[in-house]
């Protein structure tokens, strides 16, 4: 104690000040260590209701997230999770005229360690396996796919494109038309094929599409080969991601949770480890730095109209010192490698790679003969990131983009968004070599850019008879270091085309004239409750309790005749923005993006026009005109002889189910409500989803004339639901 105080009373007061400051003290430490425990293991002890489709069920940690080695199964390689590697070759003898058959899958979902890089990872996967069976069949045939859930939490299944006309409640949006399939439970799928191209089917509950459940459907028609134009000799399939070594529901909450983020930034969306390509991939061994390790210092909806930096700027960002003995500072959230498991490739101290066992590493196609012409469906099934893809010394030639058909354009590299789908012709006119195939993640959409980020992922295009390492390598890179990851984007040798104005759909389809026009506005911002949602205007979405919108529509459709209700409170009281129309209209749904990264938006069972796009806020073309403004994105229908615009846009405007929509910028959909049912329209990056960016279209008009199932509601029931 101090001894230059002798009055007693400041001696007691000094005390009691110094006890306090002991017990914060051992308070700070006590969080500190809880809070590192809670990073450790978050799915133990933070739910968001906002992931629910339906809210009862909560997600649940795996009684396998254990760091004992014992607890994995883990596959010898690569292959044994993404199976075998020649059923991405589709079948050369398919018969596109054969007449209409069923063709029944049965399927069962489980989680199980996996190794689909060089390094171990909890995934989701159907029948052991990821990507999932490919679902190949004609237009007109009937789809049965018998889905068996093992997994401890909800699960659904959405046929990303498919119409679903008149089984709108097979569509798999939980939340929508369905509630999430129980732990344990079952149900069967069953639906007519009504689209014809490359389409693929997801997970649509929670972020189980992040943890590998996706898969390809090819769908054929006698009409294929006239509107492809192009003859081909083979079909492959490429799946094409970003991946993540983390389970997304460690990511999930924190993400979702003002102040915790994702390394050091909250509304900072993960960004991946690295990518795949039908399920293999080469990211990295080292891991994620902890939260904090790297500070981005701009925030979304700071300063916003004055902070002029986009998403992949690093000019700013801090990075942690390494002890190069420990690795990264405070290993935290990283997959857990066994200890009889180790990184097939040596990371060098400058960062290259040791070239061995090269044709085990990457997805290979072989065996593909000199002089062929082979058709390429490239499919983005990733979380966050825009896709460049191409293929060394082989120019691509568009022939389709989200199943419709277009006229040839040939292209050296290609930009596919998330859940966009073309199909490329290649053709094999080079020196018989193996050549690499390269698919790099779209830098502008990664908030922050980790060391050890995985940026391209490669693949191989092997000739007939030809050697397995690429002889020829991208410029700038040293023959002795061939698999250089951060291709430099001023390297690229072709910038991305603008796709929406150089790709012409076949046949040719007018849009019809709209009968109004809509305008919605998307924002992302932080609630007084400390969660981080995304809004469509006012209105973020979350899941109804014990129903779905669907359900509750057709409901109030069979006691009234007037208009009914459509459910627009759902959890926590969030509003869920409806669009509704009784009779079939024609609907320009404007959306004006106020955020400032890309938003991949997609429309379930339709197929829309895009009629215009550009940047800033949509605006009346006169407005546009007033301050000098060119008026033709601004221009739909009525104003081309306003304004003396000869060439209208409704004559053949692209048609597709997912489109772009940049950060700060707006685009015209022209949908025509002619599918009656309950339809969700959001954006495709699990992150938005899950923080609420999803709206809803109500097309009623025949809806109470849908025979939903029983065994849907059934699963509705809180005792179904909870797997009993």
């Amino acid at each position: 104690m101090d001894s230059g105080i002798n009055n007693p009373t400041q001696r007691y007061a000094l005390l009691v000040l110094r006890t306090l400051q002991f017990l914060t003290a051992l308070w700070g430490i006590a969080f500190l260590l809880a809070s590192q425990y809670l990073i450790l293991h978050p799915t133990l002890h933070i739910i968001s209701p906002f992931s629910f489709g339906n809210s009862s069920v909560r997600l649940r940690p795996s009684s396998n997230s254990t760091t004992s080695s014992d607890a994995f199964n883990l596959p010898s390689d690569q292959q044994e999770i993404s199976g075998d590697p020649t059923r991405f070759h589709l079948n050369p003898n398919w018969d596109r005229n054969a007449p209409p058959t069923t063709r029944v899958y049965n399927w069962t979902v489980s989680e199980r360690w996996a190794k689909p890089g060089h390094f171990a990872k909890r995934m989701v996967v159907v029948n052991g396996i990821s990507p999932g069976p490919t679902i190949e069949a004609n237009f007109g045939d009937t789809i049965i796919v018998n889905v068996v859930n093992k997994l401890e939490n909800a699960t659904a299944i959405h046929w990303h494109g498919q119409y679903q006309n008149g089984t709108n409640f097979y569509d798999g949006t939980v939340g929508i038309t369905q509630c999430g399939i129980p732990p344990n439970g079952e149900m069967t799928y069953n639906f007519t094929v009504q689209n014809v191209g490359t389409y693929w089917w997801h997970g649509h509950f929670s972020t189980q599409r992040a943890d590998g459940l996706i898969g390809a459907m090819v769908l054929h028609s006698p009409t294929e080969p006239a509107l492809t134009t192009i003859p081909y000799d083979g079909d492959l399939v490429l799946v094409l991601s970003d991946m993540y070594n983390t389970f997304s529901e460690d990511l999930r909450w924190r993400y979702l949770r003002y102040g915790t983020g994702i390394d050091g930034q909250p509304g900072d969306e993960p960004v991946p480890d690295g990518g795949s390509i039908n399920g293999i991939s080469q990211a990295a061994c080292h891991f994620r730095p902890a939260t904090n390790s790297i500070l981005p210092e701009r925030r979304r909806g700071v300063a916003r109209s004055t902070d002029t930096r986009r998403r992949g700027d690093t000019s700013r960002l801090v990075y942690p010192n390494k002890d190069p003995k420990r690795g990264p500072a405070h290993q935290l959230d990283q997959p857990v490698i066994p200890e009889n498991n180790t990184c097939v490739w040596d990371l060098k101290g400058d960062d290259r790679i040791e070239e061995k066992d090269l044709h085990d590493r990457f997805a290979t196609f072989d065996g593909l003969k000199p002089g062929g012409t082979y058709r390429l469906r490239l499919i983005n099934s990733g979380n966050v990131a825009g896709i460049y893809f191409s293929i060394d010394n082989h120019p691509l030639t568009i022939v389709e983009a989200d199943g419709v058909s277009v006229e040839p354009r040939t292209v050296n590299e290609i930009f596919v968004a998330v859940a966009q789908r073309y199909s490329v012709i290649v053709k094999l006119d080079q020196k018989p070599a193996s050549y690499w195939i390269r698919s790099t993640l779209q830098e502008l959409m990664l908030r922050y850019m980790p060391p050890h980020l995985n940026i391209t992922t490669f693949g191989l295009l092997k000739y007939e008879g030809a050697p397995q390492t690429p002889s020829l390598l991208e410029r700038g890179m040293h023959n002795s270091d061939p698999l250089q990851r951060r291709p430099k984007r001023g390297e690229r040798d072709v910038k991305q085309p603008n796709l929406l104005g150089d790709l012409v759909p076949l046949p040719k389809k007018s849009a019809p004239l709209a009968d109004q026009k809509i305008q919605v506005s998307v924002s992302m911002q932080y609630t007084a409750e400390g969660n981080y949602l995304s809004f469509f205007n006012s209105t973020s979405w979350g899941p109804l309790q014990d129903t779905t919108t669907l359900f509750e529509t057709q409901s109030s459709l069979s006691y009234s005749t007037s208009t009914p209700s459509i459910p627009t409170s759902s959890y926590s009281d969030i509003y869920q923005l409806t669009i509704s129309s009784s009779t079939i209209q024609t609907i320009d749904l404007i959306i004006n993006n106020y955020d400032d990264g890309d938003h991949p938006f997609h429309l379930h069972g339709h197929t829309f026009f895009i009629m215009t796009t550009g940047q800033g806020r949509y605006m009346r073309p006169e407005v546009a005109q007033k301050f000098q403004i060119s008026a033709e994105p601004y221009v739909t229908d009525e104003d081309y002889k306003q304004f003396g615009l000869s060439k209208p846009k409704w004559e053949n405007p692209m048609r597709r189910d997912t489109i772009v929509v940049p950060a700060f910028s707006f685009a015209v959909l022209r949908i025509v409500t002619d599918n009656p049912g309950l339809w969700a329209f959001h954006c495709h990056i699990d992150w938005h989803l899950e923080s609420g960016l999803m709206m809803q279209f109500a097309n009623l008009h025949g809806l109470d004339k849908l025979k939903i199932p029983q065994e849907l509601h059934d699963m509705c029931k809180p005792a179904k639901r909870q797997g009993s």
